[in-house]
């Protein structure tokens, strides 16, 4: 019942697009207030994101110097910016652990910061604070796939997941590479075409440029060249207890795409996949684009993320496995196997791909034009 990204692609390119799911409307029961964005303002050209609107970005009088890696300005340190919350006045850690206590397990210490705590910001990032859900698929879904078991994860740490995909401006000025194949133009398309070792290895300069803690080891590698991608013999994994930038786990993955946990699904609600809503094959693959559009071209979650789900698949931390042996503390499973999951679908693919419990797999060392990453980080 479930294909591969390989099968997609090959059904894509001989031109068979594929059909949308069709879901009666229901009303959305959480929404994002741009007007409590952790998010710095723009520089340069603007993007179209909602969150860097007027009423939305950090005020003048809190901008900081200009960030070296996104080249946007950051809030000053001594200027607080409100996130958003959806959980009314207990907010997110009161849910956390609500949920925590309702799974039967008792949150650890450091599960949530108190109610009253200023929680840390990480510009460009959204902030998601530990709580329990439902991970997989319902048996009852028409659409379910055997590898969408249902099983109850509690995440216990806090984690920030960037906002957007990493861009190709961000790349760029890490990299110094230009690895894109697509025609979508300008430095905020999404940076598409690499394999899972690159994208850990662009988290690793992140991290060391902000002089923290790299993520990943990476050995007996060959040199990231236009035309040779990356491939390494050997990779060591911190997890989530690094301090520094990583791919995001499976599960932060579909924590994130829930809005925290909730039964939902798309990452919007339960109205089905349109290009109104994401960057898919429709009218033609990337809505008739033939590829991405930059980050920010469609609306983004209750959460604030862009992209979640369309737009470039995105690489995950997690070897490919079952369920049955996978964590159940939101960590990743870690441990070769033959492929790395990817999540989210893409615009090369129909709406089927942006199901959110829909897993899909790849070798590492896999690249295509439709395929790119955004990293996530372990917050205090």
């Amino acid at each position: 019942m479930r294909g591969t990204i390989g099968l997609a692609i090959k059904l894509a390119a001989m031109g068979s697009l594929l059909g949308c799911v069709s879901e009666p409307n229901i009303e959305l029961k959480n929404s994002y207030d741009p007007s409590k964005s952790d998010l710095g303002p723009r520089m340069g050209e603007p993007l179209a994101c909602p969150w860097w609107t007027d009423a939305g970005r950090t005020p003048d009088a809190a901008r900081g110097p200009d960030d070296p890696i996104t080249g946007r300005a950051t809030p000053r340190p001594d200027v607080s910016v409100e996130r958003p919350r959806d959980g009314g006045e207990a907010g997110d850690a009161t849910l956390a652990r609500n949920a925590l206590t309702e799974a039967g397990a008792a949150p650890p210490g450091d599960a949530a910061p108190p109610r009253d705590a200023t929680p840390p910001i990480l510009t460009g990032f959204v902030l998601f604070e530990p709580g329990a859900f439902e991970m997989g698929s319902r048996a009852e879904d028409p659409d379910r796939n055997d590898d969408e078991m249902l099983h109850r994860v509690i995440i216990h740490h806090r984690f920030w997941l960037k906002r957007t995909e990493v861009t190709r401006g961000e790349w760029r000025r890490l990299m110094q590479t230009e690895p894109w194949v697509t025609s979508c133009a300008g430095d905020d398309c999404p940076v598409e075409h690499l394999n899972w070792y690159e994208a850990a290895a662009w988290a690793n300069e992140r991290s060391q440029a902000e002089n923290l803690e790299a993520c990943y080891q990476l050995e007996a590698c060959n040199d990231n060249l236009p035309a040779e991608l990356m491939e390494c013999a050997r990779v060591a994994e911190v997890g989530i207890g690094c301090e520094g930038y990583r791919l995001p786990t499976e599960a932060e993955w579909e924590y994130a795409a829930r809005a925290g946990g909730e039964q939902r699904r798309y990452p919007w609600g339960n109205e089905p996949p349109t290009c109104a809503r994401a960057v898919l094959s429709e009218r033609g693959h990337g809505c008739g684009t033939g590829g991405p559009l930059p980050v920010c071209s469609k609306p983004e979650s209750p959460m604030g993320l862009s992209d979640i789900a369309g737009s470039v698949w995105k690489w995950a931390e997690d070897w490919y496995g079952p369920y049955t042996e996978a964590p159940l503390d939101g960590s990743a499973r870690i441990g070769a196997t033959q492929d790395r999951v990817i999540r989210g679908g893409s615009w090369l693919g129909g709406g089927e791909y942006l199901r959110r419990p829909y897993r899909n797999r790849v070798t590492p060392g896999f690249h295509v034009d439709s395929l790119g990453f955004r990293v996530a980080r372990t917050a205090p």
